[in-house]
């Protein structure tokens, strides 16, 4: 196995036991697969873009019993019938998917018993293949972001009391898939980050019960959206682009009594951040910018 292809680490844990994780390179092939699926006690394992690793060497690693989490990123050798093999990883509770589109994945996640986040980045989903994952009884967080997920298919997520966070950013999000959302009663953090909003209404959001933290930054939202959040419990925290902060946003932001804290994203311009922080500095909601 060498270190060019693959970067081995290893600790202990709070009982003292040695845990090993590993990092494939773009460079790594079914030998380092069957190299690190022989090392003790692997728990984490992060997959590079590599066209060497066929369904042999991901085979082996998903037959690691103790391994907790994976990322892989568009592995173009690995076929459908290999990707499923994911069905294997009894113990798994984190998987991430980039960039990599096979359909036989979210079934094989499906028969995992103690999934509690999955991220399946940039992989051509529509509403009808993220349904099945409402299944998951232990799913906290979901992450769809660049996908082609209106909403609708979330639905069933509204009989899973464990989901606290979703990110449907860049996605075609409609007016239907925004009312499906708010009733998923415990989602407590939301993003809509890159999502275009517009013709959207986001009053639903207003009325969910848990919704502490609103992601609407590199959005197209206006000023008359930020509005129909007024009257509400939701959201207490929101994130939002400093391009969205025009005087009437700034205005419509200032009627949210159920506001405690606003994320300036980008580079605000310093006479826009210093009305900001005036205006919301009154009203007792703290205010902080990240570039």
């Amino acid at each position: 196995m060498s270190s060019d292809r693959v970067m081995v680490s290893r600790r202990r844990n709070h009982l003292g036991v040695r845990e090993t994780s590993a990092s494939f390179t773009e460079q790594a092939t079914d030998e380092d697969c069957l190299e690190v699926a022989a090392l003790p006690n692997v728990i984490t394992l992060s997959l590079g873009p590599s066209p060497f690793i066929t369904d042999t060497g991901f085979g082996a690693l998903c037959r690691l019993a103790t391994l907790d989490s994976m990322y892989v990123q568009n592995l173009p050798s690995v076929s459908e019938s290999g990707a499923e093999q994911v069905a294997g990883l009894t113990g798994l509770t984190n998987f991430d998917t980039y960039d990599w589109a096979r359909q036989s994945l979210i079934p094989a996640l499906c028969t995992l018993p103690s999934l509690g986040s999955c991220g399946m980045i940039r992989a051509d989903l529509t509403d009808e293949e993220v349904e099945p994952l409402a299944v998951c009884s232990s799913l906290e967080s979901l992450d769809f972001q660049d996908n082609q997920v209106e909403g609708m298919g979330l639905g069933p997520f509204s009989d899973c009391s464990t989901l606290r966070r979703l990110s449907v950013c860049n996605n075609p999000i409609s007016n239907r898939g925004i009312r499906t959302i708010a009733a998923i009663a415990p989602l407590e953090e939301l993003a809509l980050g890159g999502t275009v909003l517009d013709g959207l209404s986001l009053e639903p959001l207003a009325h969910m019960p848990r919704l502490y933290v609103l992601h609407v930054n590199n959005s197209d939202i206006t000023a008359s959206q930020l509005g129909e959040l007024q009257g509400g419990t939701s959201p207490r925290r929101l994130w939002i682009s400093h391009e969205s902060l025009g005087p009437d946003a700034i205005d419509a932001l200032a009627t949210l009594m159920q506001l405690k804290g606003l994320m300036i994203c980008g580079e605000a311009p310093p006479n826009l951040a210093r009305t900001i922080r005036t205006v919301f500095r009154q009203k007792g909601v703290h205010c902080a910018v990240q570039p």
